[in-house]
């Protein structure tokens, strides 16, 4: 058995540590695809191309980041990845 330490385990307050560092980081993934999301909306209104695009493979690359690290699901990234697709490829006409 493991020692205790002010009534708990200390695997337990190292689980708790761990919980708390990784939702930092997930809160902090998910904020940049907000952020990349809204680029790109303000982008689409604004009417320029060049820049949608640029600003689209961004928001590709925080998708497929934060699918790969399991915050969204690779279906949920790989759904918003082809609305994202269509509202650039939109402007074209």
């Amino acid at each position: 058995m493991t020692k205790l330490k002010n009534d708990r385990h200390t695997q337990a307050k190292k689980a708790e540590r761990q919980s708390i560092r990784n939702r930092k980081q997930n809160i902090k993934l998910k904020n940049k695809l907000k952020k990349a999301i809204k680029k790109l909306d303000s982008a689409v209104a604004g009417g320029n191309i060049e820049e949608a695009k640029k600003i689209l493979s961004n928001a590709i690359e925080v998708l497929q980041t934060n699918s790969r690290k399991k915050i969204l699901h690779k279906n949920t990234a790989s759904r918003k990845i082809s609305q994202l697709s269509k509202k650039v490829n939109k402007m074209k006409k």
